[in-house]
């Protein structure tokens, strides 16, 4: 193919240096001739050689471009078909992913939307079964079942994010008081085996007694998805995900759950 495409080129380039010679004569009536290509080679030559090499290349390239594309385009088509297909079957929205995402209350599984504040060692949760409205949880996120098992870092972050909630959730509840409780052991009335401390907003009549709220709090399984015996009623997820989000809003960005 190359030799052929070098004598197009030559051919081409000057058509007047081909001439027909006799070659043999056999009889007055009958003689051979022959083509014979008579040229001095010069720079117009050379550049129409070059021309015919680049033509050459650029041939099988474009060869090998055209079945690339069409191979790529396959490739494009198919990465979409699928994408469509598995992103429908695997993908979540990122609010959705965002609630499924779990931490661990003791022996409990808890969803990452119920969440309103984070610090560098603990959490705030919200209640799944308020005692009064504001009623939430701040907990440790190492799991640790016993005050004592906690180090000085824990306790002090912990009871520092105490204080900055209880400061927050008071006015934002209209309260005039409130309970900051902690039970330490089952002895003492602690359901789960992870240092927890409630706080809980007060209106001046919310109870018949102002102390009543210890036994509700001692009574009270703060895990537990059953009805009490004072029918506090069991919270949905989107119920505890919507309050976590509106008493996120209240604290700064360092404080909001990752």
């Amino acid at each position: 193919m190359l030799k052929r495409v070098l004598i197009q080129c030559l051919l081409w380039k000057d058509r007047r240096s081909i001439a027909l010679c006799p070659k043999k004569t056999h009889d007055k009536q009958r003689a051979s001739f022959a083509f014979q290509y008579i040229h001095t080679f010069n720079f117009d030559v050379g550049k129409m050689i070059l021309r015919g090499l680049l033509f050459w290349c650029f041939s099988l390239q474009f060869r090998r471009f055209v079945l690339l594309r069409r191979y790529f385009l396959y490739e494009i088509w198919t990465f979409f078909v699928f994408y469509q297909k598995f992103s429908s079957c695997y993908s979540v929205p990122a609010a959705q992913a965002q609630e499924q995402i779990m931490i661990h209350f003791g022996p409990h599984a808890v969803r990452k939307s119920s969440i309103f504040f984070e610090s560098s060692l603990s959490y705030g949760l919200v209640n799944l079964k308020p005692i009064v409205p504001g009623h939430v949880l701040v907990i440790p996120k190492r799991i640790a079942a016993r005050f004592k098992e906690l180090s000085t870092d824990e306790v002090t972050d912990l009871y520092q994010s105490v204080h900055k909630i209880s400061s927050v959730l008071e006015p934002h509840f209209q309260a005039s008081g409130l309970n900051i409780a902690q039970q330490d052991g089952p002895a003492a009335g602690q359901s789960v085996p992870h240092v927890h401390v409630h706080i809980l907003p007060r209106e001046a009549a919310d109870f018949e007694k102002p102390d009543q709220v210890h036994e509700e709090i001692e009574r009270a399984k703060v895990m537990d998805d059953t009805f009490s015996e004072d029918n506090r009623r069991v919270r949905t997820q989107e119920e505890m995900a919507q309050e976590a989000t509106e008493l996120a809003q209240l604290f700064p960005d360092e404080y909001r759950p990752k």
